[in-house]
C-alpha cells in the first residue's frame, strides 16, 4: 500500500503513512465518494434563505490527521500537476 501512495506524484513518506494509519478498513465504504466525505474532504452545503454564500466549507467530519496529512500534497499537485490544475480551475469557475 505504502509503494502504491507513493506512486501519486507529490505523496512522500510522512503523507503515506498518515494515510495508512489514520485510514479504516476501505471494506467499509461503498465507494469514493463515501470515503471523501468520511475524511471530511466534502464540501458540506448550509443554505439560508437568499445569504448569497459563494465558499462552500468541507465538511469536519472523519480523521484531523488525515485532512492535515493531505492538504499540502493536495495544494502541491494544484499547482505543479496539470491534469489537476485544469480540474481545479473548472471547478473554481
Amino acid at each position: 500500500m505504502d509503494e502504491l501512495l507513493r506512486s501519486i506524484p507529490r505523496i512522500g513518506g510522512v503523507g503515506s503513512h498518515i494515510v495508512i494509519s489514520e485510514m479504516p478498513n476501505i471494506e467499509l465504504f461503498k465507494g469514493a465518494r463515501q470515503l471523501a466525505a468520511w475524511a471530511g474532504g466534502t464540501p458540506q452545503h448550509h443554505q439560508s434563505g437568499t445569504s448569497g454564500k459563494k465558499i462552500t466549507p468541507i465538511t469536519k467530519v472523519g480523521s484531523v490527521n488525515l485532512r492535515s496529512g493531505l492538504y499540502m500534497p493536495a495544494r502541491s499537485a494544484k499547482i505543479y500537476n496539470p491534469l489537476l490544475k485544469t480540474f481545479a480551475d473548472k471547478l473554481e469557475a
